[in-house]
């Protein structure tokens, strides 16, 4: 049987919604959208140059305005794409 793969837009939408749920770190980002360490890093590291998280000075993880506004977004298109029998 053939693995069903992620998108980025959905990855990027898993890391989102797990800060926004609480998660507050790297390792449980990775945990909760059930990504390898390394690559839930890298891509924290682009979405925080990006300015869509912000980590603090106790390296915590939060959505900033713009990321919370990104993860309402992925959502709703994710809705939309499983609503006509999509994956995203």
């Amino acid at each position: 049987m053939r693995k069903r793969y992620r998108s980025i837009a959905g990855i990027i939408y898993d890391i989102l919604n797990c800060i926004e749920k609480g998660s507050d770190t790297v390792t449980s980002v990775s945990t909760c959208a059930n990504l390898p360490y390394d690559r839930a890093k890298s891509l924290i590291e682009k979405l925080i140059e990006k300015g869509f998280i912000e980590k603090s000075q106790s390296n915590k993880l939060y959505l900033t305005d713009k990321g919370k506004a990104v993860e309402k977004k992925l959502g709703e298109l994710r809705d939309l794409m499983e609503a006509l029998g999509f994956k995203l």
